[in-house]
Parts: C-alpha cells; structure tokens; sequence
C-alpha cells in the first residue's frame, strides 16, 4: 500500500524531459516582458541548444537610444544577471541544466543600439555581445564610405562586474 501511495506521489510530481521546454518557455516569456517594462528592451530574436536538455539560451534585444561604454556594460550585467537568477532558482528546470549552476557563458545575450530606426555610431556602442566569457563593445563609423563594425573595447565578465561594483562604491 505504501509503495503504491508513493509511486502514485512520484507520478504527480516528475517531470517528463517535454516539460523543461514549457518551463524554460514560460522563464524566457517573463524575462522579456521585464525587460521590455524595466528596460525598454525589445526581443528581435530568441533560441538556444536545447536538444535533450537546456545548453544554452539566446536572447537578442533591441534598444532605443544612444549608450556609451558605461551605459551599455551597466545594462548587459544586468540583463545577464536577471536571467542567471530566473533560470537558477527555479527548482523544476534545474535537472534540465547541462550544469549548475547556469553561468554567464551558457548565456548568449545581444543588445542592439538604434537611434531612430538607424544603428548608434561612433562614439557610441552600436551592439554589446559576448563569446567564452568576454563582452565586446562594438560600433559603426558612420563617416565611412563602407561602414563596418569596429571593436570599441572588450573586457571580460568578471572585470565589468568589478568596475560595477567599483562605481557603486
């Protein structure tokens, strides 16, 4: 009888390997709407590696207005850091994760600068992504006859959390 009450029990509560999909859906569907309300964020592009469990996760927003190197860190911590949380504290997801704790790499999160419905430029960050755990800083020269994207400036996770923490200071 108590084997049948706990298998019963256990059949309630596991979760098939479908069911990160809709968790890990219904996590993605609340960030955006919150970086859409906090931020001003808009989602232009949404994926990831999610084949027998969650890998990795990609975001790409865009955003209105000019940002400088300052401005542009300050916001990719903090829309990184937004998601880390949201995707480590829920407890049905985390079976699902290729590890835990989820960490920045395994996120894939752009943002995009527009002014007006044309790319930011020079001086100011058109773009902000990151690759293995280093944030790049891009930009347009808009006096070019061929305008191109230019490293504005690079540095890795760990140092724009501390020049973060340093500001706070």
């Amino acid at each position: 009888m108590k084997i049948l009450f706990l298998s019963a029990v256990l059949a309630t509560v596991a979760l098939l390997p479908s069911d990160y999909l809709q968790i890990s859906n219904q996590i993605l569907e609340d960030y955006r709407l919150e970086m859409l309300l906090e931020h001003g964020l808009v989602l232009s592009g949404s994926g990831g590696r999610y084949m027998n469990n969650l890998n990795q996760i990609t975001q790409e927003f865009n955003s209105q207005g000019h940002r400088n190197i300052e401005e542009a860190r300050l916001l990719f911590i903090q829309a990184n850091s937004k998601l880390l949380k949201k995707i480590n504290q829920d407890h049905n997801l985390r079976p699902f994760l290729c590890r835990y704790p989820f960490t920045f790499e395994d996120l894939k999160i752009k943002i995009s600068f527009y002014n007006n419905e044309e790319k930011a430029t020079y001086p100011y960050v058109t773009y902000i992504s990151a690759v293995n755990g280093i944030i790049f800083y891009n930009t347009i020269d808009s006096k070019s006859n061929t305008p191109k994207y230019q490293l504005l400036h690079s540095e890795t996770f760990t140092e724009a959390c501390a020049i973060l923490e340093q500001d706070e200071k």
